[in-house]
């Protein structure tokens, strides 16, 4: 596995390349090839976040039928459909308040390495924490919309949780999810959550849609 220091050298060559118009076929390869070659790395290191974005975007472009999709800043997201329009969208990321990526990825290998089973169990009130969270990511980014130019931009939201597996968590998170994102949904174009295999369009030209999930996405 390359270390941190080892693969510093190649991150603006890869980000180059995730950077370019391409399909989301291809761009699913190329962070697939560079998940590889990272290792846990591509999810622990925090300088990797576009990395971790590139991710997003291509199960995102894919599952809208995106023609074409790239990374940039400012707005993080680029896709171009179907009608040759270019839409663009920030992305960001949601995970339960107290997680650490490096302690969690240490001790899963630990269990795997002895054969346990990694998943983790959750409390009822991380039912609440994770609204929370998400209630402060969909502020802080609408906060920020006057950064992403007079036309304004989408905000594709990835919700980094295991509470799908639990069905009666799973519905109040799910019917929540209009009122705990509605201050973003009111100043973007548009409203995207990705959640475990599923892609909510929450709002759209500051309305709410009616939840209807893409599945396996």
């Amino acid at each position: 596995m390359v270390t941190v220091s080892d693969s510093a050298l190649s991150k603006r060559e890869w980000k180059t390349r995730l950077s370019q118009r391409q399909s989301p076929q291809f761009l699913t390869k190329l962070v697939g090839d560079l998940r590889e070659a990272m290792g846990d790395y591509f999810v622990t290191d925090n300088t990797m976040t576009w990395a971790r974005e590139a991710h997003v975007s291509a199960r995102f472009a894919s599952a809208v039928g995106a023609s074409l999709v790239w990374i940039g800043d400012r707005p993080d997201l680029g896709v171009q459909m179907s009608d040759s329009v270019d839409r663009f969208y920030e992305v960001t990321e949601v995970i339960e308040p107290g997680r650490r990526r490096n302690d969690e990825y240490r001790e899963d290998r630990v269990r795997r390495s002895v054969g346990e089973n990694v998943l983790r169990t959750y409390q009822p009130d991380n039912v609440s924490s994770t609204r929370s969270a998400l209630q402060k990511a969909a502020d802080k980014k609408a906060k920020k919309i006057g950064n992403y130019g007079a036309d304004g931009c989408g905000l594709v939201i990835y919700l980094n949780t295991d509470l799908m597996v639990f069905d009666e968590v799973a519905d109040e998170l799910e019917a929540n999810l209009p009122g705990d994102t509605e201050v973003a949904g009111i100043v973007f174009n548009d409203v995207w959550l990705l959640w475990s295999d599923r892609l909510y369009h929450v709002w759209s030209g500051g309305n709410a849609v009616p939840l209807s999930p893409k599945l396996d996405v």
